[in-house]
């Protein structure tokens, strides 16, 4: 099994909080990184945007789309290369951030890339063997997430669950 976005974020901040990680055009903490991503991903939610809804896949190439990005898959946007994002939205504001994380799971839909629904559950696969070849639009995203993999696994306080299969929600 594998885990979700959220999960690796979350654990990452706690276990090293302080690594520097490369974001696009930028460099940052993981804790600055993860600030950043939460409260985006609470924006996003504000607007009314549910688990589910579409959200145009950004151009990655500066630090601050990378952000957009990470954020909205990790309350269970998914990326599209073709949404019209504005027909989407749900009536109101949105759900606790919290609480829509912690139904995010390894087979929640992260993106759709061509005819191509790709999970959490892929994305983190793929970040974990180092192969995005399959997944060439989502690269700088999954880079980021492999550079934040790295650095919580190397961490000698890293969870024991990450990388071990416990972690699925």
């Amino acid at each position: 099994m594998s885990l979700a976005v959220p999960y690796l974020l979350d654990a990452a901040a706690r276990t090293v909080p302080e690594a520097d990680v490369a974001v696009a055009d930028d460099h940052m903490t993981v804790s600055e990184l993860d600030r950043r991503s939460i409260a985006e991903a609470e924006a996003l939610l504000q607007k009314g945007l549910q688990t589910g809804n579409r959200m145009p896949l950004p151009a990655m190439g500066t630090a601050g789309r990378l952000v957009s990005a990470l954020s909205a898959i990790r309350i269970g946007l998914v990326l599209c290369e073709d949404a019209a994002p504005a027909s989407d939205r749900a009536v109101g504001a949105g759900a606790d951030r919290d609480v829509v994380e912690s139904r995010i799971w390894s087979q929640t839909p992260a993106a759709i890339i061509g005819s191509r629904t790709v999970t959490h559950g892929q994305v983190i696969q793929a970040v974990q063997r180092g192969d995005l070849r399959d997944l060439e639009p989502l690269r700088p995203l999954l880079e980021l997430l492999g550079h934040i993999w790295t650095a919580a696994a190397a961490a000698p306080s890293a969870d024991p669950n990450v990388g071990s299969g416990h972690e699925d929600r």
